[in-house]
């Protein structure tokens, strides 16, 4: 493991594994998020490349951390599989109850799909990273995007 100070506890990109481990993995990380007390909307958006399409059949996984930056999602920190999902991804958070949210704190998401050609399946992990300010404010909406490179 490196030395570097990273923020919420978390491993640098070069240390840090994707969720299936096997695949391409990207770390993205975000300028400061400020969101409002109240319940909102995550949203997973991914850009694929002309010609490429998710692979049909195959699930998309999810894990959330959010509970450090004060983020409630249901099944947080747990691995979520969803069969016969589309992207955009959309879930729904609220602050948590108990103790309430820091003014500020380290909040990340991982997500992992399948893309194809139509005739070769590829998958791909990406790690979003964003710290969050919590304010008046804010807005309610929480965007996780990521643009996959051509191939």
């Amino acid at each position: 493991m490196s030395g570097k100070n990273i923020g919420g506890g978390l491993s640098a990109p070069e240390d840090t594994v994707g969720l299936t481990g096997l695949v391409p993995f990207e770390v993205v990380r975000m300028e400061p998020v400020t969101l409002r007390l109240g319940p909102g909307t995550l949203r997973f958006k991914v850009q694929l490349p002309a010609g490429r399409s998710l692979e049909p059949g195959r699930a998309i996984s999810y894990r959330i951390h959010g509970y450090e930056a004060g983020v409630h999602v249901a099944r947080g920190g747990q691995i979520i599989v969803t069969r016969d999902a589309a992207l955009p991804l959309e879930i729904s958070y609220g602050p948590r109850e108990f103790p309430p949210p820091p003014p500020r704190g380290q909040f990340s998401a991982d997500l992992s799909f399948w893309h194809t050609d139509g005739t070769r399946a590829v998958g791909q992990d990406v790690q979003w990273r964003v710290p969050i300010v919590w304010d008046a404010r804010g807005g309610t909406t929480l965007e996780l995007q990521f643009a996959l490179p051509n191939p």
